[in-house]
């Protein structure tokens, strides 16, 4: 739509009779017949809404449309306008008249009769005002040759046919001087377009009653970058030129052209440059449940080839699709999901003249999805050589007894899985004695539910991995019984299980200090002789590193008499078998809390 905007500011001309008629009536008088000119409040439903910046205004009728058949006038107040060396009127008005015959117009008495006055630039309309002006307007009228304001007057004139809202006036303005801005008339304008390598043509046709100084184009993109370029003239007006733009930029313009004392403004619609978006965007119906989502979609219509599409999720690109071996990239992904829902839309890459450029987003697709997800994994870290017990937990898993299969990487063997729960399971993992250290990932498959859960389970360096460091003492007599004291390099919480074989009986655990354990410690006559590992069970994993060595019984010194009190041999045996019973069943009990 081509725009017409008349601003100004009368810089060199003087204001000499303002009259604000939403104040009062200015002592303008109406006449004719049937005589419906008025002043007073305007109809809140008709007209202009509410008057000249109020309620009131002068009006051909202020309750509804004008009347047929009118031959009405308004005449303006007296005002000697002699002394002034360029009187110029202003009127601001609207108006809102049957272009088939009604009209609207200024006229001027001279020698005892009426004639057309016409106002700088013309009427829009032949002979007068017609249509609708779109809002309250100001038109200036060249009164040079006229004694007093009394000889202007608005007429206005109707046929049998049709009315409309008809004529108002809100305000009157009398200055000295020039106050017309240049009339800028847009002719050729910019458009939305997908050709981002052109420049965008302006022509516009400019007027003045003086004449026009210099015209210039400007612009506002994307919000923020603003420009400027002069407007040349030429046989057909004038012209310029808008630079080309990055796809996506939205272009705010207008012309302005000057006399040297006012300016006129002409205001451009806003275009666009732009890329097309793909089209007929389509994924799963119904809610997912999983991890990913198949998408397909059309290829947008461009002049420019396609070098790949973006897949964005709420404002985040996600991932690319590339061609796979040259040509153009395929209009498919496999689509990661985050759930409850994933607002996405896909772009395409343009390779064009001026780069590679990202076009507009398709129309979103909204994917309902419960997507499974690991909540807990504990422990998520062990040492080389660690036997380990392992929960694992989290959301949507759909775990199945029998058919829920977890991986650790290499070096890591799952020994066994005990499926609790359809969100739950524990499992019993060996790492080996060579696993290299670092992330793994965690992969579970269970069913539909194919998850791989990057970096979750780590293998620490075998450097730092929780050990026994001493054992105090490091010897123990057959059919002795001793305090012994375990140091380890990691703090616990709560006292262990020790272990020194099947044939050795473990008492009285408990924690001196976070890394110092307590156990008393019994080697029955018939137990075997030499060094035995030390195993202490946190409850997670088994540390080692220190060794127990069980000797023969020193020699019995020479005896003068018996000793009372002291136990017979044949129980000694009775007494050792009790004790590992003892032993194996407590520890049996902790391991199964």
């Amino acid at each position: 739509m081509i725009g017409l905007l008349l601003l100004g500011s009368a810089l060199a001309a003087e204001t000499v009779l303002q009259l604000d008629l939403s104040e009062s009536d200015g002592g303008l008088v109406a006449g004719g017949d049937p005589l419906q000119w008025e002043w007073g409040t305007v109809d809140p439903d008709v007209g202009p809404r509410g008057g000249w910046l109020g309620a009131a205004a002068w009006g051909t009728r202020l309750d509804g449309p004008y009347m047929h058949e009118a031959e009405d006038w308004l005449r303006l107040p007296p005002r000697d306008l002699t002394e002034l060396s360029e009187p110029h009127l202003g009127l601001t008005h609207w108006y809102q008249i049957q272009a088939d015959g009604d009209l609207a117009r200024i006229e001027v008495q001279g020698d005892g009769a009426w004639a057309p006055l016409e106002p700088v630039y013309g009427y829009p309309w032949p002979g007068g005002w017609a249509g609708d002006s779109g809002g309250w307007q100001t038109a200036w009228v060249d009164l040079a040759g006229i004694q007093d304001l009394s000889q202007v007057r608005l007429a206005f004139t109707s046929t049998p046919a049709l009315a409309q809202d008809g004529w108002y006036l809100g305000a009157i303005e009398i200055v000295d001087g020039d106050p017309v801005p240049p009339r800028v008339e847009l002719l050729q304008v910019p458009r939305d377009t997908t050709q981002v390598e052109r420049a965008h043509a302006v022509r516009a046709r400019i007027d003045d009653d003086r004449g026009v100084l210099g015209a210039e184009l400007r612009w506002v993109a994307g919000g923020a970058d603003a420009g400027s370029a002069p407007l040349l003239e030429d046989a057909e007006g004038w012209s310029g030129q808008i630079p080309p733009m990055a796809p996506g930029t939205s272009v705010v313009w207008w012309v302005s052209a000057t006399d040297g004392e006012n300016t006129g403004i002409a205001e451009g619609d806003p275009f666009r440059v732009y890329l097309p978006a793909p089209f007929g965007l389509e994924g799963p119906t119904g809610r997912v449940v999983g991890t990913s989502a198949e998408l397909r979609w059309q290829p947008p219509l461009s002049r420019y080839p396609i070098t790949a599409y973006e897949v964005w999720r709420e404002g985040i690109r996600i991932i690319t699709v590339t061609p796979r071996g040259g040509g153009t990239p395929e209009p498919h992904a496999e689509v990661p999901l985050e759930g409850p829902v994933d607002h996405l839309e896909v772009r395409a890459v343009f390779s064009t003249p001026t780069g590679l450029w990202t076009g507009d987003p398709s129309a979103p697709l909204a994917i309902e999805a419960s997507v499974p997800a690991v909540t807990e994994l504990a422990p998520s870290a062990a040492w080389p050589g660690d036997r380990l017990r392992i929960d694992l937990r989290g959301e949507t898993l759909l775990l199945q007894a029998g058919d829920t299969t977890v991986d650790l990487g290499e070096g890591v063997q799952v020994l066994s899985i005990d499926v609790i729960d359809a969100n739950s399971l524990q499992a019993v993992i060996q790492v080996a004695e060579d696993a290299r250290p670092g992330p793994r990932a965690l992969r579970l498959q269970s069913g539909p539910v194919a998850l791989d859960v990057p970096g979750r389970f780590e293998v620490e360096d075998g450097a730092d991995r929780p050990r026994v460091l001493a054992l105090s003492p490091a010897r123990l007599e057959q059919g002795g019984s001793r305090r012994v004291e375990i140091s380890i390099n990691v703090d616990l919480q709560e006292a262990p299980i020790v272990e020194l074989g099947d044939d050795l009986i473990v008492t009285g655990v408990r924690l001196r200090g976070p890394r110092a354990i307590e156990a008393s410690v019994t080697a029955p006559p018939g137990a075997g002789t030499g060094p035995r590992e030390v195993l202490v069970d946190d409850g997670a994993r088994l540390l080692r590193g220190a060794r127990l060595t069980v000797v023969p019984p020193a020699a019995p010194p020479a005896r003068v008499c018996g000793a009372a009190g002291a136990p017979a041999p044949a129980l000694l045996p009775l007494l050792a078998a009790g004790m590992l019973f003892w032993r194996r069943s407590s520890r049996g009990r902790r391991r199964a809390g």
